[in-house]
C-alpha cells in the first residue's frame, strides 16, 4: 500500500514553487520561485505569466540558473507570437532545452488561398474560402437560365451576370459582371423547348460577333427551320475570371 505524504513532501497551493510572473520585457522571460530552485533538472515543469508577446526565439531563466531556450513540438523554435502577453505558458526542462506543453497561442491553421492559387489548382496547403472558390478552374465564372417570351428574354436564375438583351429571333446577348482575364475562355449552351415542332434546337456561341471578355453572343438553331426562340436558354462559362 502507498504511504501517505510526508509533510515536506505536501502539494503547495500557493504555487510558488513552480509558478510566478514573468518579469522581463523581452522575449527573454525572467521568473524567480520561492524557494529558488539549486539548479536545471530533467523533468522540472515550471509555469509563468508572459509579460510580453515573443518574437521569434525565446528563452525562460529560472532563479538566475541561465537562459534556456524555449521550443515547440519538442525541438522547433517559437514563431513570432506562440506566447501571447498575460498567457499562461507551462514548460517542462528536458536537459538542454524548455519544451513548450501549452499550446501556442498562434495556433497553426490553413491559410486562405489566394485567387492565384485557387487557379492554379496545385496547392494542398491553403483553405478555400467562399470568396475565392469561384476562381478555381473547375468552377462556372457565370451561368444563366433564361426564358423567352415572345420577342423578349428575361433572366430568370444566374450568378455574375449583369444582363441578358434580345438581339433579334434567336440571338441574345449576355453580359458578365466580373468579366474573364481576356476573351479566351469556353462558353457552354443548350436549350429546353416546348414548342413541339419536331424539330431540336441548339445553342451555339454566335460566331457572327467576337466574345470578348465580358460579353458573349448565342444563337438558337431550329435544325429544320433556322433560328428560333426557345423557351429557356442555360448558358455557362468557364476560365479566368480578372
Amino acid at each position: 500500500m502507498a504511504s501517505a505524504l510526508k509533510f515536506n513532501e505536501k502539494i503547495s497551493q500557493n504555487s510558488n514553487e513552480i509558478y510566478f510572473t514573468d518579469a522581463a520585457v523581452t522575449d527573454a522571460y525572467v521568473i524567480t520561485l520561492v524557494p529558488a530552485v539549486a539548479a536545471y533538472v530533467t523533468g522540472q515543469v515550471f509555469n509563468f505569466k508572459a509579460n510580453t508577446a515573443n518574437t521569434g526565439g525565446a528563452t525562460l531563466n529560472v532563479n538566475g540558473l541561465g537562459a534556456i531556450a524555449i521550443l515547440k513540438h519538442n525541438n522547433v523554435v517559437l514563431a513570432d507570437n506562440d506566447i501571447e502577453s498575460g498567457q499562461i505558458v507551462t514548460v517542462v526542462y528536458d536537459g538542454a532545452n524548455f519544451q513548450m506543453l501549452s499550446p501556442v497561442a498562434n495556433a497553426p491553421g490553413f491559410a486562405a488561398a489566394t485567387q492565384a492559387e485557387q487557379e492554379t489548382g496545385t496547392s494542398i496547403a491553403v483553405a478555400v474560402t467562399p470568396g475565392r472558390q469561384q476562381f478555381h478552374k473547375s468552377a462556372a465564372k457565370f451561368w444563366i437560365k433564361a426564358t423567352f417570351t415572345g420577342a423578349s428574354v428575361a433572366d430568370t436564375v444566374s450568378y455574375n451576370v449583369t444582363s441578358i438583351t434580345y438581339t433579334s429571333v434567336g440571338r441574345v446577348q449576355i453580359t458578365i459582371d466580373d468579366d474573364f482575364s481576356s476573351a479566351d475562355w469556353c462558353v457552354l449552351a443548350t436549350t429546353g423547348d416546348n414548342v413541339g415542332t419536331g424539330n431540336p434546337t441548339h445553342a451555339d456561341q454566335d460566331t457572327g460577333t467576337a466574345m470578348a471578355a465580358g460579353t458573349v453572343d448565342i444563337a438558337v438553331l431550329n435544325h429544320g427551320a433556322g433560328f428560333e426562340n426557345p423557351d429557356i436558354l442555360y448558358v455557362a462559362g468557364y476560365g479566368d475570371l480578372a
